[in-house]
């Protein structure tokens, strides 16, 4: 079981390591670009401030309007070469409420002057009460779009002008440099936090998945002792409990029982006569045949049984074999008369393995019968004690099964029956 833990825990922990790296890179990406958005638009509107500013002197010392000045303000921007380390204006869209035309500047060596002009609205819209600005993701490069105002003499809004601005080279590879560095520290760091954890995590579980074998081995142990201990003062031998267990759990494996199925058939298939305990010995040990009154007080091993397992959570589940195990398809099985999918598949699976062990075992009162005879008999009882779809499918393994176990008492097949329980249950453990 421990390498099995060990490997379940580093796979969890990988798939761990990597869902929290995937979502710490997605949040530092996310974080990081909105710093840049942030940072390049912040850049971006310094700009108009110093156009609308300038226009403004222009307006003051020269008498000219609010648009006119800004016109001469972007001559004179144009006229000087500012240092383009963080960016540029690439197109400029200046409009006036007056019939003036519109006036549309660009940089004509942009390479994504096309996408910059298929971005912006056809015709300007209202004017602006205050500067806006949005992103813009053009050719892969940030843009900011930034629309101001423009006032008149009088103080009254007269038009607006409209700027794209383009982050530079320098700026967009530093941003992904530290985008990537970002990302790959954090990312070192998930990964660094989980080699650390592991050793402790994986001392843990080690500790835990040996309390863990040692309390699957206590029940398990358990279980054996109960019912052979019943079994033995049934008839001598515990071989029956084991053989009936063992074609139990291979007829469940052929018709696909869930795991949980399977669990409830091997607790019940080896504690299904359980009850048996508290019928008395003159009924439970007689030789003869039972009269009516005896058969019903020896019917009554199905409710002895059903309140012993139900007390322990750990055995609930053999409710399902121990209650229902001589109930018929037919419904005139006891001890409810129940019928065909009322009655678990578990135990319609455990009635036919049970009758087939019995007709094929020596009893003090009987001789083997032979396997043809045995399953003659078992034939007889289809779709009136036996569920149909089932027994067929136990007839196809049956020569098999019989060949391995058919009157074997040998310590063999307690071990291997032992060795499918362990297997059965660390599946579960492993798997919860």
């Amino acid at each position: 079981m421990r390498s099995a833990v060990h490997r379940m825990l580093a796979a969890r922990l990988s798939a761990l390591a990597l869902v929290i790296a995937v979502a710490v890179a997605a949040l530092t990406y996310l974080y990081l670009g909105r710093a840049f958005e942030r940072g390049v638009s912040d850049l971006a509107q310094q700009e108009p401030a110093l156009l609308l500013g300038r226009a403004a002197q222009i307006g003051a010392q020269r008498g000219v309007g609010g648009v006119g000045a800004v016109r001469i303000a972007l001559d004179e921007r144009l006229q000087m070469r500012l240092p383009r380390a963080q960016g540029r204006f690439v197109h400029l869209r200046l409009s006036a409420l007056a019939p003036a035309p519109t006036v549309e500047m660009s940089e004509s060596d942009y390479p994504f002057l096309r996408e910059v002009k298929e971005a912006l609205p056809d015709k300007p819209g209202a004017v602006a009460a205050a500067p806006q600005s949005a992103s813009l993701y053009l050719g892969g490069r940030p843009h900011v779009r930034i629309v101001a105002p423009i006032a008149g003499r009088d103080g009254r809004a007269a038009g607006q002008v409209e700027l794209v601005y383009a982050a530079s080279d320098m700026i967009v590879q530093q941003a992904r440099r530290t985008l990537i560095n970002t990302t790959g520290i954090a990312v070192a760091i998930v990964a660094a936090t989980t080699l650390l954890i592991y050793p402790v995590i994986r001392r843990l579980l080690t500790r835990l998945a040996d309390l863990s074998e040692q309390l699957l081995d206590a029940n398990l142990s358990t279980l054996s002792l109960l019912g052979a201990a019943i079994a033995k003062r049934d008839s001598d031998t515990d071989a029956h409990n084991y053989r009936v267990t063992l074609y139990s759990l291979h007829l469940g494996e052929a018709v696909g029982l869930a795991d949980a199925d399977m669990q409830a058939l091997l607790k019940g298939a080896f504690l299904h006569d359980v009850g048996k305990i508290g019928i008395r010995d003159a009924v439970l040990l007689k030789p003869a045949r039972l009269t009516a009154e005896e058969f019903d007080v020896m019917c009554t091993h199905v409710d002895h049984g059903l309140e012993m397992v139900q007390r322990s959570p750990w055995l609930a589940d053999a409710a399902q074999v121990v209650g229902s195990h001589h109930e018929k398809v037919d419904g005139s099985g006891y001890p409810s008369g129940k019928r065909w999918e009322e009655i678990p598949i578990a135990a319609r699976i455990f009635a036919i393995v049970d009758v087939f062990d019995a007709l094929t075992s020596r009893r003090p009162y009987k001789e083997p019968l032979s396997f043809d005879e045995a399953v003659e008999l078992l034939r007889q009882g289809r779709d009136t004690h036996f569920d149909g779809a089932l027994l067929d499918r136990f007839l196809e393994i049956a020569p098999d099964l019989y060949q391995r176990y058919g009157g074997r008492e040998d310590q063999e097949i307690k071990d291997e029956l032992g060795e499918l329980a362990r297997r059965q249950f660390r599946a579960e453990t492993l798997v919860s």
